[in-house]
């Protein structure tokens, strides 16, 4: 005679078990779940604070104090899947190409030669969208003046704490502006710096006694510049280009100062790829 409804065997139901975790846990692993900040700092490889202690290759999780996603790599390093998402990407080209010729981000050029202050030096904003090796800066000058002298250009790095110059990249020297050896036109400067995606600051200084005209960039009819904060909307501060450091009379000086001003006006500066 058969048995009715037997019960399933420890072995069936222990299967059972197993197979519903297993898909529970799959399910956690992709779906990213939230990791809050830990009271102690993990003991695994390439742990931060915020990650799980003791995650295994191929998870994946949000570390929401970062707000960064991260994985579990073939090494079982944890690795960032992509940048922090608060982190701020500015304006700019998504793309730039050898043998050409680039601005700084959102300026206009006046047409007519401008005059600057001597030993002031001018930093402009210009964003690289890829890893390139810079080989060029440049300025147009409309008219010599003077025995000897030149504008001296350069490009600095990006604060990590502001949008303003940080350190030294490259010092191209003086493009001479005199009427002795300058001429006019576009000038050039040769550099050679690997950028790789981020911002920069191209900056032009005239030293000597030479006082050129430059063609520039100015904020005409009250164009403002996307990265360089205006401040008070003053007559000196509304719609600056630049921001600017003095007493630069010979090489850019290593790092650029934190005691810095806005100026409406810069020398019109390019790059070269």
């Amino acid at each position: 005679m058969g048995y009715v409804n037997l019960p399933p065997s420890l072995q069936a139901i222990f299967a059972d078990l197993d197979a519903r975790l297993n898909k529970v846990e799959n399910a956690q692993r992709f779906t990213m779940p939230n990791t809050p900040v830990l009271t102690s700092q993990p003991t695994i490889t390439g742990g931060t604070t915020g990650d799980p202690s003791n995650p295994r290759v191929g998870d994946i999780w949000l570390n929401t104090t970062t707000n960064t996603p991260k994985y579990v790599n073939t090494s079982g390093v944890v690795t960032n899947l992509v940048t922090a998402a608060s982190t701020p990407v500015p304006y700019g080209p998504r793309y730039v190409k050898t043998g050409y010729f680039y601005a700084p981000i959102g300026l206009v050029t006046q047409g007519s030669g401008t005059t600057f202050t001597a030993d002031l030096a001018h930093a402009v904003p210009f964003y690289c969208p890829q890893t390139i090796t810079a080989i060029y800066l440049s300025i147009n000058v409309t008219s010599l003046n003077g025995a000897s002298g030149g504008v001296r250009v350069g490009i600095y790095s990006n604060s990590t704490t502001d949008d303003y110059p940080n350190a030294r990249l490259a010092d191209g020297g003086v493009i001479g502006t005199d009427t002795v050896g300058g001429s006019t036109g576009p000038n050039l400067a040769i550099i050679s710096v690997s950028l790789t995606p981020g911002l920069y600051w191209l900056v032009g200084v005239r030293q000597g006694v030479s006082n050129p005209g430059l063609y520039s960039y100015t904020t005409t009819n009250g164009v403002m510049s996307e990265v360089i904060p205006t401040g008070i909307l003053s007559s000196s501060s509304y719609g600056a280009v630049a921001w600017t450091q003095s007493g630069v009379s010979g090489a850019l000086p290593a790092t650029w100062t934190t005691t810095k001003t806005l100026s409406l006006t810069a020398p019109a500066i390019s790059i070269g790829f």
